[in-house]
């Protein structure tokens, strides 16, 4: 994981709860991630696709579920997130397809 130094971390602490507290939003979560999914079915096999704001990692559980072949490159300024996310693609099997980056999207260009 790159860090970034200069990024300041608002999650840390939240982190961990954060799904558990979100819970309620599951169904809209659920349909943006339809959503997403309808977007891009037609992208490349193997596709390297940026989520911005990863978070707790959703967006690439969900994606990744389908296209066996993307790879990921998850960007967010929480650490503690970053840590979840670690953890539940991990859990998962595919932290091997993603790279996770600490910071903003401009430190990654």
């Amino acid at each position: 994981m790159k860090i970034h130094p200069s990024v300041i971390d608002h999650f840390t602490d939240a982190a961990r709860v954060y799904d558990e507290r979100n819970r309620q939003l599951a169904p809209i979560a659920d349909n943006m991630h339809f959503l997403i999914r309808l977007i891009l079915k037609n992208a490349p096999v193997r596709a390297r696709v940026l989520c911005v704001g990863v978070g707790t990692g959703a967006e690439i559980l969900s994606l990744s579920k389908l296209f066996p072949e993307w790879t990921f490159v998850g960007v967010d300024p929480s650490i503690g997130m970053l840590d979840v996310c670690r953890e539940r693609l991990s859990n998962a099997g595919v932290l091997n397809r993603c790279e996770l980056i600490h910071g903003y999207v401009q430190t990654c260009l």
